[in-house]
């Protein structure tokens, strides 16, 4: 077929270069097309003029059916996209996606059978990474577009297991100084890192440097699973209050996170996206309200 494509674009643009820039290959390669064609057919498809071609009487035949053909074949396949029902895109956090969104994914499926959802867990939601989305789940500490959802705020607590916890009693705060700590990379400096932690419950104590750091929230849950360490998790205030499994909060108060994690509509006329907007509302537990 690229020979035809070659040739098509080359009639229609009445230059071998013009048609390179078109298809996104070279001059050469264009021209290579044609000619191999023209071999095939035996005659010839183009007198070459200075600065541009002209089709010949059996090349001016080739490109009105070869126009037609391709133009009924990308209407043929616009049509047939056009009928197929488009997955709804929501972008969020691995973490996210992990602990909070994929236990609901059941009732999701449940609710709206007709919705095909892709999930784009992404550990950076950068510009990048959100293009194409339909719905966007962020933590921000700053209010957002004026079109997002305030889902839920969190807080974190500090978590281990209970073998790990009958391996190294934590009794108070102050014991924290001699326990191996996991750490994990954070997206920016609004995450509540291990210095935030002492800084609010140890504010004369100190901490040990991390035993184990990993660049993933979800792994440093698992090697806190497997008794690797204490671990800060981070807890949703979605009105269900659940425990973290294989995982205990050590005798230390929770601190609430300085952001909250928001719903932003990227295509807010879609229908699907309206119907997926209630749904996250209703599983958050918040009365919809926009940022102040």
């Amino acid at each position: 077929m690229a020979p035809i494509f070659a040739f098509e674009a080359a009639a229609r643009h009445g230059s071998f270069t013009a048609a390179a820039e078109e298809l996104g290959v070279s001059q050469a390669a264009v021209s290579k097309q044609i000619a191999a064609l023209e071999e095939w057919l035996g005659v010839a498809l183009f007198l070459r003029r200075h600065r541009h071609v002209e089709p010949t009487p059996a090349g001016r035949r080739l490109a009105v059916s070869a126009h037609d053909a391709l133009s009924s074949i990308a209407g043929t396949m616009a049509e047939i996209r056009k009928v197929q029902p488009q997955p709804l895109i929501l972008t969020l956090s691995s973490a996210l996606s992990r602990f909070w969104l994929m236990e609901r994914m059941p009732d999701f499926r449940r609710s709206h059978p007709g919705i095909s959802l892709r999930i784009a867990a992404q550990d950076d939601l950068d510009g990048r990474h959100v293009q194409g989305s339909d719905l966007l789940i962020r933590y921000l500490t700053v209010a957002p577009d004026p079109q997002a959802i305030r889902l839920f705020g969190a807080q974190v607590r500090a978590m281990a297991s209970p073998d790990f916890l009958a391996r190294h009693p934590v009794r108070r705060p102050e014991d924290m100084a001699a326990a191996p700590l996991i750490h994990y990379d954070t997206p920016d400096r609004d995450w509540i890192s291990w210095e935030d932690w002492r800084r609010i419950v140890l504010p004369q104590g100190a901490l040990p440097p991390p035993t184990l750091s990993v660049s993933r929230y979800h792994d440093a849950i698992i090697a806190a699973q497997q008794g690797e360490g204490v671990v800060l998790v981070w807890q949703v205030e979605d009105g269900r209050d659940r425990p973290v499994e294989g995982l205990a909060p050590i005798p230390a108060p929770a601190i609430p996170a300085p952001g909250a994690f928001y719903l932003i509509p990227m295509t807010p006329q879609r229908h699907e996206t309206a119907v997926a907007v209630h749904w996250f509302r209703d599983q958050a537990g918040t009365d919809g309200r926009r940022p102040e």
